[in-house]
């Protein structure tokens, strides 16, 4: 830890674990080049996968992450460990689980065991309190195996499981990222488990938490050279139709729809063995169609027990091709906003009656949380619009300008066009010359978000390079195109059509700031109505919420004796 020293007797700062990240007492506080200001980055060093996610007794969000506390490179896997109260304003913990004795913390889960199945709550002491457990991979060189920590004390201590491993195949080297959960029919805790290197989940049943018994398997027939990696499975009903499914995640390396990571699901049943998928045609379906979207994993709460229709779930934004290359420091990898996934129902023009319609995961912001707590009353708020997109284009150029050219902004266009051929969207961190992101549609189905000219593409193709998404969208017939987009410093989430995300990070140069509509017929093509937003730094909001700076904790992990 670095000490400053204050003249004048009036203290000795060191760092404080507030905000998205720990202020630095000696520095412009989370300042540097590239920082995220409202996606969640440690003060320092490597970070990947979210873990463990789960929400508290008292209603808090707990976000465990695979974390290196030596470096900004990956390596010497631990949990890193954050607390907050809206998933915007974040408080860095020490580190809950680390490495040791040769086994490293990889992924997985985290629950609250209200009914104290795994028999750790101390009844005596903290009549109260539940246990907090999480289930994380162990890696060694000879096998990867199943653990269990957990906290006596609201989430502030973890005590490793003194019996570890709780499941393991011996000499298995590819099974890892067990996902947890309760499955109130049967009484019982699921696992979802990878086989990474066979492409299949294992599934595994307790009364306990502590003992085991594999109840099922599930792949696909179509074998590729990839991996199968942090798994996850949940029960979700649409909320237009009714319709319930379940729906299991599985996220890839290689195999992302751009290259490189990325995260695809399957909808289907289960019985509390195994699942079943609905569609063996189906294998391709993606969670987000960028390259910066991966390790998606999803909340355990107490919702979960009973008919949900979102689930709340975070992303690691970064690409196992490039990681290690971003141009960020003293940190390296950082969060999504918020985002919850729903079973969403589209319409087709022109099909047959029996294919009308088809169930998507959709994948867009969270309106509870996140961003909605950055928002400020500075907004360009137009509706009913009759101005053509160049006067428009003005008018966002005036907006911009009179706030000093902000960096983080929420984007929302609700774009018209008759039933046709056309393109059309946005070109954001722009100098309104060669520098600039592109987000739209364009005809035949396709939808874009284009970096290549984004600024600093680290000299990497699989970076620069993305392809058009082909979407079933029926960008023909469809007389409108809603697009929404969340710019940070190094970072852009796009939501086409309140359904299909496309996540990517972007390191363009600190002067293109700009923002203008497209289209490829400007008479034809118009808006129905647009707001933009300015965001706020979570950072400078937590800053002035805290009257002073305090010490940062000291690390308290036991190890169970």
């Amino acid at each position: 830890m670095k000490l400053t020293t204050v003249s004048n007797s009036l203290a000795i700062i060191s760092l404080i674990s507030i905000g998205i990240c720990s202020i630095k007492a000696d520095d412009s506080p989370f300042d540097e080049k590239y920082r995220p200001q409202i996606h969640y980055t440690p003060a320092k060093n490597w970070i990947n996968d979210p873990n463990g996610l789960f929400r508290d007794v008292d209603d808090r969000f707990h976000m465990f992450y695979q974390y290196n506390p030596q470096d900004k490179v990956w390596g010497h896997m631990s949990w890193g460990h954050a607390i907050s109260d809206d998933l915007e304003h974040w408080e860095e913990q020490p580190v809950a689980v680390p490495e040791g004795d040769g086994v490293g913390i990889f992924s997985g889960s985290g629950v609250v065991d209200y009914n104290n199945t795994a028999g750790f709550q101390n009844s005596l002491l903290y009549p109260t309190q539940p246990a907090y457990v999480l289930i994380y991979t162990g890696n060694t060189n000879d096998e990867q195996n199943q653990n269990l920590a957990y906290s006596l004390d609201n989430g502030n201590t973890f005590i490793k499981y003194a019996n570890n491993p709780v499941l393991r195949i011996p000499g298995e080297k590819n099974f890892r990222d067990p996902k947890v959960f309760w499955f109130g029919p049967q009484e019982k805790w699921v696992m979802v488990v990878s086989l990474s290197s066979q492409q299949k989940v294992a599934f595994y049943s307790s009364p306990n938490l502590k003992d085991w018994i594999k109840t099922g398997e599930f792949g696909i027939s179509v074998q590729e050279n990839i991996q199968w990696e942090c798994p996850d499975l949940f029960f979700i009903t649409c909320p237009l139709t009714g319709f319930q499914k379940w729906v299991l995640v599985v996220n890839v390396n290689p195999g992302g729809y751009q290259g490189g990571s990325g995260a695809r699901y399957f909808l289907g049943s289960f019985d509390g063995l195994t699942f079943t998928m609905e569609d063996p045609t189906r294998t391709h379906d993606y969670i987000d169609y960028g390259s910066d979207f991966y390790a998606v994993t999803s909340y355990s709460t107490k919702l979960d027990r009973w008919n949900i229709t979102r689930k709340l779930s975070f992303g690691w934004m970064s690409n196992w091709n490039y990681a290690n290359a971003l141009p960020t420091d003293p940190w390296k990898g950082q969060m999504s906003v918020p985002r919850e996934l729903k079973l969403y129902i589209y319409t087709f023009f022109n099909k047959p009656y029996n294919e009308t319609y088809k169930f998507f995961l959709s994948n867009t912001p969270n309106r509870d949380f996140g961003i909605s707590k950055v928002s400020t009353d500075k907004v360009l708020n137009i509706t009913d619009n009759k101005d053509n997109i160049a006067t428009l284009n003005q008018k966002i150029k005036t907006f911009l300008e009179a706030n000093n050219n902000p960096e983080l902004l929420q984007i929302i266009v609700n774009f018209t066009k008759p039933v046709g051929d056309y393109d059309f969207g946005l070109n954001i961190r722009t100098n309104y010359k060669d520098v600039k992101t592109v987000v739209g549609v364009k005809r035949d189905n396709y939808l874009v978000l284009d970096r290549s000219a984004s600024g600093n593409t680290l000299e990497i193709d699989s970076f620069k390079n993305q392809k058009d998404i082909k979407t079933e969208w029926d960008t023909y017939n469809e007389q409108w195109g809603k697009i929404e987009i969340i710019l940070d410093r190094s970072s852009v989430e796009a939501f086409f059509f309140s359904w299909l995300s496309v996540t990517d990070l972007i390191f363009p140069d600190d002067a293109s700031r700009g923002v203008e509509l497209w289209a490829s017929d400007v008479d034809k093509v118009g808006v129905a109505w647009m707001t933009i937003t300015v965001l706020e730094s979570a950072h400078q909001q937590q800053q002035k919420s805290h009257q002073t700076i305090q010490s940062q904790k000291s690390s308290k992990f036991l190890i169970e004796q």
